[in-house]
């Protein structure tokens, strides 16, 4: 019996395992921290470093599931991860959402989707109360009823606020950034089809 392999492959293998048992030491610990200080609960609204907006559909010990708007997907973060990040609780503030959904009728090249999203993310950047930081503009190719092809853009604002008089202020400003977007696209020579939804965030919706 080679002694010397052995004893080698006990300490590799060792080390393997405390290295192991560290990790999910580490991921309890992480998740235990998260579990104390509550940045977040199920059907809360929450906005990742990335600029990515979502809500919260599981909390678990090793992992949080989040349903990103726009997208739809589910993203599996780990708690270690989540714990060490600046998140941003939106359903914990005076806030509400509105969702823009405009379709056009037609395939779009991804200049002519980039020229959309400057757009309407310049619709909203000198209207206080319109977080225009927070303005998302998603993109996505589907097919109608009739088997045309089409492009339907998903908007998300931000009404920022403190109180009921503020907020619907603030709604009256959401009104002109929608003009405003309308009317850059318009003059532009785009032509679709509007659909807008108002939500508060402190009550769960579908994104």
């Amino acid at each position: 019996i080679n002694l010397i392999g052995l004893v080698a492959s006990l300490g590799v293998g060792g080390v393997a395992i405390a290295f192991a048992s560290q990790k999910v030491i580490e991921q309890i610990l992480w998740s235990i921290v998260l579990y104390i200080d509550r940045p977040f609960t199920v059907d809360d609204y929450i906005h990742l470093p990335d600029r990515n907006l979502g809500r919260v559909e599981s909390v678990g010990w090793r992992s949080t599931k989040i349903r990103l708007s726009g997208k739809n997907t589910l993203v599996v973060v780990p708690n270690s991860n989540l714990a060490q990040m600046s998140i941003e609780n939106l359903s914990r503030a005076k806030r509400i959402i509105s969702i823009v959904t405009l379709t056009f009728f037609r395939v779009m090249s991804e200049e002519e989707k980039a020229l959309i999203q400057n757009l309407i993310i310049e619709s909203t950047n000198d209207i206080l109360g319109i977080d225009h930081q927070l303005t998302q503009v998603s993109f996505q190719n589907l097919t109608d009823n009739t088997g045309q092809d089409c492009v339907q853009a998903q908007v998300i604002f931000f009404i920022l606020g403190t109180t009921e008089t503020t907020l619907e202020l603030q709604q009256g400003l959401l009104g002109i950034a929608r003009e405003k977007m309308i009317e850059q696209l318009e003059n532009y020579g785009i032509k679709f089809k509007f659909k807008e939804t108002v939500v508060d965030v402190t009550q769960p919706m579908n994104i």
